[in-house]
């Protein structure tokens, strides 16, 4: 069976994840952030690959991203079936901790912009008890219109205080269409990321999976297990997976 390993690329449904390690990606995320070229990072999983491949539009906005990391677990088995296996598993939230890092050592600044009212306000206020030195210059809720005045009020906003790096928490596929017909109205962007619920988990609101069950790579179904309106992410899965199995006996590379 041939395999994309000369283009460090794996297929899956309608989506080229680069084949990295997560050094590698930290590696090549670093460079970005030492450029002003605004690089866009999005961080598919199984229902993100899903909607790709229900809609053309989406998978040509995935096209257009500087980096894909593979953040569903749900990637890696897929892969593995496809026999061209992703070296691991990329979680989008360990490698927004890692910029943040990145940001506080070399003095770069960061949005974020999403979630409910005040949750992107007490995200910033629990990430400065770690971060302490981290320059967090701008936060807003994401429940403003993604077009038209409003949005070019955020816009403004964000111009003014000149963020290097953003992290938009809108959700799929929200997130990743504002970024990518907004993130090069920001001049100062170095790094634009979609990052789902991270505010929720950076302000309390919501607890990620304990560590044994981050280290077994099933943060997914302990999410789902406590949430019931996850509860479709099942059919979503078993569907994902229906799909990857024909792609293999297809061949369709």
């Amino acid at each position: 069976m041939p395999t994309n390993r000369s283009t460090k690329k794996v297929k899956i449904l309608t989506l080229n994840i680069p084949n990295l390690s997560e050094d590698e990606a930290k590696k090549k995320i670093s460079n970005m952030l030492k450029k002003r070229n605004c690089a866009k990072i999005y961080t598919p999983n199984p229902q993100m690959a899903l909607g790709c491949k229900n809609a053309r539009s989406l998978t040509a906005l995935f096209k257009r991203a500087d980096l894909l990391l593979p953040d569903g677990i749900g990637l890696i088995i897929a892969s593995h079936i496809l026999k061209d296996p992703l070296k691991e598993r990329i979680t989008g939230i360990d490698t927004a901790e890692f910029i943040l890092s990145f940001a506080e050592k070399n003095n770069l600044s960061v949005a974020l912009l999403g979630a409910k009212p005040n949750v992107a306000t007490l995200a910033k206020k629990r990430l400065k008890t770690r971060f302490p030195s981290l320059d967090i210059c701008f936060t807003h809720h994401g429940y403003f219109e993604k077009s038209g005045r409003e949005n070019e009020i955020v816009l403004k906003k964000l111009n003014f205080a000149s963020p290097d790096i953003l992290f938009v928490c809108f959700g799929f596929p929200a997130q990743e269409k504002w970024i990518d017909e907004n993130a090069k109205k920001i001049a100062s962007l170095r790094v634009c990321m979609g990052l789902g619920g991270a505010l929720d988990v950076w302000s309390g609101k919501t607890k990620r999976a304990p560590k044994f069950v981050q280290r077994i790579k099933l943060e997914w179904l302990w999410r789902t297990l406590s949430d019931k309106q996850r509860y479709h992410n099942f059919s979503d899965v078993s569907r994902f997976l229906f799909l990857i199995f024909l792609q293999r006996k297809n061949k369709k590379y």
